[in-house]
């Protein structure tokens, strides 16, 4: 893991070490990295591996291909998702399939997987290459946008040869290898328990995303199977078009800064229904004085970043405010966690001395109505909540207790990811939650306007109710990707794992009833062979570069996108916009999808990833010291708010109100207008 030398990236440590203390009560979060080995900018952490001519996806191109060849005129509003196609239309792809040798089956959802095998390929030869790219009118493999992509494709495909698109935004010209010698062949399990011939045309080939019964929860007392599906592993691919412009600089439209002491960082933003944002978070005394002073905060702007109201939530011990929501009448909910036995009576406490879950409620003009307190005798702590339909919310986190508010939830182990859903008055409609020996929680929430709920949860547990996840390892962090019903049901869950560290705290819904996780993630020596198959770290081993998965309405893998440069890359947020999505973190990178300059340590930036995952916008932004964006909201359209903590009074935060120091961290909220 590579050093991190600026003091300033000590004062954001000293503000999160407020939640770091709640965990140290109770919960432990640990993560067991591997030492860092470097290699080229490059060489990607799969090089190397064993080819085993199983079969794979075809890419979302020859999918494109597929339907139009089999529909023509019909096909001509296909978006990429044969479930939108009617069962007449569906029968007439999948028979072309066959014919051209493809393998057809059904996932355990019904859904249709088209399969080609993997056969082995090596570079074409510069002449062909030469030909393509002129036929293409492209001149440049290195930075491939997505028309260029669909021509250099297209010429490929008449030369026989193949586009293969990379997550650097590159593309290389492959042929396949000739050979006499067949294609080693794959024996595997069919769902229906027979064996088969992976790759043989025509033949039933194994399910890639076959469910089985695995982790269970409970939902009142019951002990409920958690279905689970293991999606097919793959590059992303670029889109075949998209509905956004090629990238473009966002220029923001203003930035400002607060601090409430000497050290402020906002966790999270969400739009208000007048047009402005509230952002909540917490802040710190002096960076010596320990963590007995942390309090809560609460800002409230209008949508040209004026302040209008603030609340501090000010006890004897420390106060954290992990995330924030607005409800449907306008009212505001902060979560997260306190120490304090001075915010409620003491018949509200559910247990003193303890770290206790915190609900706090305000009126829509910044009043405070209640404060609850949610738990049991062990630690308990909440870091999402998110907005319901019915005028209530949802709010999830992490817990080790066994008894009171958590009694008969996440059962099978000492530490439990949970989910509560309330009221607008704060009253619990329902529990559910996941558990196992090691630190589990829910990090980010998202509900669609039908009431489906999806959550993210980073663990490092491989027992309990995350005993039967496929591809989970012992002391590797990793995130499920889990889906609920209104009522509170586990719909599905797919586990993000691989042989590095995962870590995805971050969602948003699609249109089409699935959702997206952002995040980070890392490799190790052994490189990246499930999950994320085929995509590589960007920097040295031990660093991480930003990770978007897009998830469709049963579970399945739509598309992968990474953002990658040489040094670390974090996705903390991310936010629907018009036709596709806001990812908000912070990155050291000057280089590949971060450009070609860094005012210094870490820069904020905020990236629009187009409806397929293309990377499209970007906007870095920050000053000579640390600058550290944790969370994002958008206007559903084409403004987006970006919050934090920065280190920086220079650059970007040259005229902000309150500069910041390498002592001091202040609070950052910045707007954005990506309009095309």
């Amino acid at each position: 893991m590579k050093k991190k030398s600026s003091a300033a990236l000590c004062v954001l440590m000293c503000v999160m070490l407020v939640l770091s203390t709640f965990a140290a009560c109770g919960v432990k979060r640990k993560n067991n990295e591997e030492d860092a080995t470097t290699l080229a900018p490059e060489e990607s952490w799969y090089a190397g591996a064993d080819q085993t001519y199983a079969p794979v996806n075809i890419t979302s191109m020859e999918l494109a291909d597929l339907v139009n060849e089999a529909l023509g005129a019909e096909a001509a509003n296909f978006n990429g998702d044969l479930n939108t196609l009617t069962g007449e239309q569906k029968a007439r792809v999948e028979q072309l399939a066959e014919q051209k040798g493809y393998t057809v089956t059904k996932d355990a959802s019904g859904n249709t997987v088209i399969q080609k095998e993997d056969l082995p390929t090596e570079p074409a030869k510069q002449e062909d290459v030469n030909n393509i790219l002129s036929s293409a009118s492209v001149s440049d493999l290195s930075n491939v946008s997505p028309s260029d992509y669909s021509r250099i494709y297209q010429a490929a495909k008449d030369n026989g040869a193949t586009a293969v698109s990379k997550p650097d935004g590159s593309v290389e010209i492959v042929q396949t290898v000739p050979t006499t010698v067949p294609p080693r062949r794959v024996t595997t399990t069919a769902p229906g328990g027979r064996g088969t011939t992976a790759g043989t045309p025509g033949t039933a080939a194994p399910n890639p995303t076959t469910a089985k019964p695995v982790a269970t929860t409970t939902r009142h007392g019951q002990s409920t199977a958690l279905p689970t599906y293991r999606p097919v592993p793959t590059s992303p691919p670029l889109p075949a078009g998209t509905t956004l412009s090629a990238a473009q600089y966002a220029q923001p439209a203003w930035v400002t800064t607060a601090t409430m002491g000497n050290n402020t960082v906002l966790n999270h933003i969400a739009m208000a229904k007048d047009g402005g944002v509230v952002t909540a978070g917490t802040t710190v005394g002096e960076a010596d004085s320990g963590m007995a002073d942390g309090k809560g905060v609460l800002i409230k702007y209008d949508a040209k970043g004026k302040q209008l109201w603030k609340d501090t939530l000010d006890a004897n011990k420390t106060v954290s405010f992990n995330d924030v929501a607005v409800l449907t009448d306008g009212s505001v909910i902060a979560v997260g966690a306190t120490m304090a036995t001075d915010l409620v009576p003491d018949s509200a406490y559910k247990c003193k001395d303890t770290v206790e879950a915190l609900l706090v409620k305000y009126s829509a003009s910044g009043n405070r109505q209640w404060i609850k307190i949610i738990g049991g005798s062990g630690a308990d702590e909440f870091d999402s909540v998110a907005a319901t339909p019915d005028g209530g919310f949802v709010a999830g986190g992490t817990s080790s207790s066994v008894d009171l508010d958590m009694k008969g939830v996440g059962t099978n182990g000492s530490s439990k990811a949970f989910c509560f859903k309330f009221d607008g008055s704060g009253n619990i409609a329902w529990k559910t939650a996941a558990a196992g020996s090691r630190h589990c929680s829910v990090d980010g929430l998202a509900v669609n306007s039908a009431g489906t709920i999806f959550s993210s949860v980073t663990t490092y547990c491989v027992d309990g109710d995350f005993a039967s996840l496929p591809g989970t390892r012992e002391g590797r962090r990793y995130s499920v990707a889990m889906c609920l019903t209104p009522a509170g049901q586990i719909a599905w869950a797919t586990a993000i794992c691989d042989n590095g560290a995962i870590h995805t705290p971050s969602v948003a819904v699609s249109p089409d009833g699935g959702c997206v996780l952002a995040g980070f993630y890392s490799s190790n020596k052994e490189g990246n062979t499930m999950f994320l198959k085929g995509i590589y770290n960007g920097g040295n081993l031990g660093t991480y570069d930003g990770l978007a998965v897009k998830f469709n309405s049963q579970g399945g893998v739509s598309w992968i996108t990474t953002l990658i440069g040489f040094e670390s890359d974090y996705i903390y947020d991310i936010a629907p916009v018009k036709d596709g999505y806001a990812v908000a973190g912070y990155s050291k990178s000057s280089n590949r999808d971060f450009g070609a300059a860094n005012n210094g340590n870490y820069d904020g930036y905020m990236y629009i990833l187009g409806e397929h995952g293309d990377k499209q916008t970007r906007s870095s932004f920050g000053g000579s010291d640390s600058d550290t964006p944790r969370g994002v909201c958008t206007d559903g359209a084409n403004k987006v708010y970006v919050c934090g903590m920065t280190n920086s009074g220079d650059g970007f935060f040259a005229s902000a109100p309150v500069k910041g120091a390498a002592n001091k961290g202040v609070g950052m909220v910045a707007s954005f207008d990506v309009t095309r």
